[in-house]
């Protein structure tokens, strides 16, 4: 998975139907967001624990991507964080298609060793509006240094998460 879901990203912000990178990185207005996730976690295909994660989504973006910030805490306290950016593609109706890349800062504690301490994080959701409000998402996402540590073995997580939009 090393890197697909980081291409899958970018790809996204090329067919943006509000805009895309090819358009402008100018700043414009977003509505911000609070995403409240439970997750699964797998290390080389293995099932090892469990985290939860919160993700704000700030009130701009630049161009079609919304800036993040997220931290999260797995059960062997393992802390991560990081600011980064997310997309949102609608489908139709409620639905969308969310994207996510966001690189920084793990605290391993008891967790798997992943090789260093900063690690980038990106992710693909499925998302399903109930109201103008409120939303439930499940995605996957993957956590590694990029090769940039010599070790470099990944993070996957399966995450339920339920976004409320801010007015």
């Amino acid at each position: 998975m090393n890197g697909f879901l980081a291409a899958l990203f970018l790809t996204s912000t090329f067919i943006e139907t509000q805009g895309s990178l090819q358009g402008s990185f100018n700043k414009l207005e977003a509505r911000p967001f609070i995403t409240a996730g439970v997750s699964e976690l797998h290390f080389q295909e293995e099932a090892v624990g469990k985290e939860i994660q919160l993700i704000y989504g700030r009130e701009f973006r630049s161009g079609p991507l919304q800036h993040i910030i997220a931290v999260s805490r797995t059960d062997q306290a393992g802390n991560w964080g990081g600011y980064g950016f997310y997309n949102e593609i609608e489908l139709g109706g409620p639905i969308s298609l969310g994207f996510s890349f966001i690189p920084g800062v793990f605290d391993r504690n008891q967790e798997e060793d992943l090789g260093g301490w900063l690690m980038f994080r990106s992710g693909v959701e499925f998302e399903y509006d109930f109201s103008d409000v409120l939303s439930i998402a499940v995605s996957y996402d993957h956590r590694s240094s990029g090769d940039i540590w010599e070790y470099n073995p990944g993070l996957e997580t399966i995450q339920l998460r339920f976004k409320y939009k801010l007015q």
